[in-house]
């Protein structure tokens, strides 16, 4: 995603907040302190407190618990494309 990304195509990014190598809040930190500020969703079956006040500190755009349902995810993502940046 680094390598590829370019910002003047806009997006949104939907990360899972356990992923292997690098989890969600870290990526989210990277991005943040690049100045990437492209909406991102975090998706997690876990209710860790923790890292979701850090996704919202980060200004994630939304936290979606597993399981989910397909309409709500893609809710959130139009909403997310929907806001300016």
């Amino acid at each position: 995603f680094h390598a590829a990304f370019q910002p003047e195509l806009g997006g949104c990014l939907v990360l899972d907040l356990h992923m292997p190598a690098m989890n969600g809040i870290e990526l989210l930190e990277n991005l943040r302190s690049r100045g990437i500020h492209i909406p991102v969703i975090i998706v997690t079956a876990y209710n860790e407190k923790q890292f979701i006040k850090r996704a919202r500190q980060l200004g994630a755009y939304a936290v979606v618990m597993k399981p989910f349902k397909d309409d709500e995810l893609l809710s959130q993502i139009d909403h997310a494309l929907s806001e300016p940046t």
